[in-house]
């Protein structure tokens, strides 16, 4: 929204010429108006896809199916309507539904480590690992990757070595001084 009403404002800057501080009713150019039309009815879309995008998800899986349909049809560009369907599929049981739903996600976003590691909850065996991976390449430092790595089939975290869990360094003699 913000991003039209920017638009909007050049365009308004742009009709505006000279020092003359009348009004010009009779030279409205129209380049400028199909541009406040074109990001209007962009802006209208990405408002009403957005609404249908926060309301995903839901008690049962048609009703969330149905939700996520209605998004992707306002929103198409946006992963988020598939990436909770799947989330609803997966946590009524239905992984392989799951799957489907955040491989279309995976597909309008490629970088959302979190999806990544839905679709490897919602896998098993080699494809849970491949996606956990994938997961832990965009987002090292996760801890919803890094608390379940071992189910995830992930090598556990290495070791962080404190000054309580360093080894013991060799005693030092103490210095001495001589005096002649």
């Amino acid at each position: 929204m913000m991003l039209g009403a920017l638009f909007v404002g050049a365009a308004l800057l742009t009709r505006a010429r000279g020092d003359d501080p009348r009004p010009r009713v009779g030279t409205f150019r129209w380049p400028t108006l199909a541009l406040v039309v074109v990001v209007g009815v962009f802006s209208l879309f990405a408002l009403i896809g957005n609404r249908y995008v926060g309301r995903t998800g839901g008690s049962t899986e048609a009703l969330a199916r149905d939700r996520a349909d209605r998004a992707d049809a306002w929103a198409p560009w946006s992963p988020i309507g598939w990436a909770q369907l799947g989330d609803t599929q997966r946590l009524r049981g239905n992984n392989a539904g799951a799957r489907t739903s955040y491989r279309v996600a995976i597909a309008r976003d490629p970088n959302d480590y979190l999806t990544w590691l839905n679709l490897a909850l919602a896998s098993s065996g080699a494809a849970r690992t491949t996606a956990a991976r994938e997961a832990l390449r965009l987002n090292p430092l996760s801890p919803e990757i890094n608390s379940p790595r071992p189910y995830l089939g992930l090598p556990p975290l290495p070791a962080v070595k404190t000054a309580s869990t360093a080894a013991p360094s060799a005693p030092t003699a103490p210095a001495t001084t001589t005096q002649p």
